[in-house]
């Protein structure tokens, strides 16, 4: 029989503790402050006193959840030591998931890897075997994970054939292409000039840029997509344009002509090549 969600779900896992030998402690000023479902106070047949709080939850990492539980029990003193304990929701709480529930809790209690571990995470499997996570790790990686996905939905879609022949067209004929949106002043005397182009150099456009964040992304009239940063900009007169972006929640449609160095793969796991010593393609 599996369990239920909800306040069923808790009580079915206290009653199976409570059924072991564990004593626990139950209360609204546990869950609602501190964020603890209930805390196991003592342990079948051992005379010592504990004081270990534990959330369950069926959801697999939950930022949120993880976090506001990470966050309630960092300077908190309601517990010597809290449990983030995730089940799967197949597990069979009749059929020895109680007794996985409780070889959980013991092993953080009395494992001595967890002695001077205040809050920590744990998985259950379906077939009742379980492995300890480092919570705080656990909520970084998936705050990563949740930036590079709102990253690679913001990215500019690949160009079409059409645009291709569009791009190389503008690269062979020298045009220079209108960036859409407000008016921009030209280049006063004081601007200093770029520096000269490097035999090296990749001539790109600028199609997207997020003004807010100081990325956008390049396209060579071969198709290969860089990514551009701010910081990486040595002209002036470049970085003057990109001040007159418009503001926007996805990177902003541009027409820039550029050009930089290759600066490879700046990090394991980038999708772009980086541009480097990025600057404005001559006319």
């Amino acid at each position: 029989m599996n369990f239920k969600r909800g306040f069923d779900f808790e009580d079915r896992i206290c009653t199976k503790l409570e059924t072991i030998g564990c004593k626990l402690q139950r209360d609204q000023r546990l869950d609602h402050k501190y964020k603890l479902d209930f805390k196991v106070i003592a342990f079948p047949d051992n005379p010592g006193t504990y004081s270990l709080g534990v959330q369950v939850t069926t959801k697999r990492d939950d930022y949120e959840k993880q976090q506001e539980f990470e966050a309630s029990q960092r300077n908190s003193n309601v517990a010597q030591k809290a449990l983030y304990l995730e089940l799967n929701s197949n597990l069979d709480l009749e059929d020895g998931g109680a007794l996985a529930v409780l070889n959980v809790i013991a092993g953080y209690q009395f494992d001595r890897r967890f002695s001077d571990v205040k809050v920590e995470g744990a998985v259950i499997y379906p077939d009742y075997t379980y492995e300890y996570f480092d919570l705080g790790e656990r909520i970084n990686t998936i705050r990563e994970n949740n930036r590079q996905t709102m990253a690679e939905l913001n990215r500019p879609t690949p160009a079409s054939p059409l645009q291709m022949e569009q791009l190389a067209a503008r690269f062979g004929n020298g045009a220079f292409p209108a960036m859409p949106g407000p008016a921009m002043p030209g280049p006063t005397p004081t601007v200093p000039a770029p520096p000269l182009p490097s035999v090296n150099e990749v001539q790109a456009l600028l199609t997207a840029y997020k003004r807010a964040e100081g990325f956008g992304f390049a396209t060579t009239n071969s198709g290969e997509v860089y990514f551009v940063h701010v910081n990486a900009v040595i002209d002036d007169r470049l970085r003057e344009q990109l001040q007159y972006v418009p503001y926007s929640e996805a990177p902003y449609s541009v027409e820039i002509p550029v050009s930089f160095i290759d600066g490879g793969l700046s990090k394991p796991g980038a999708k772009y090549k980086a541009a480097k010593n990025i600057r404005l393609r001559s006319t």
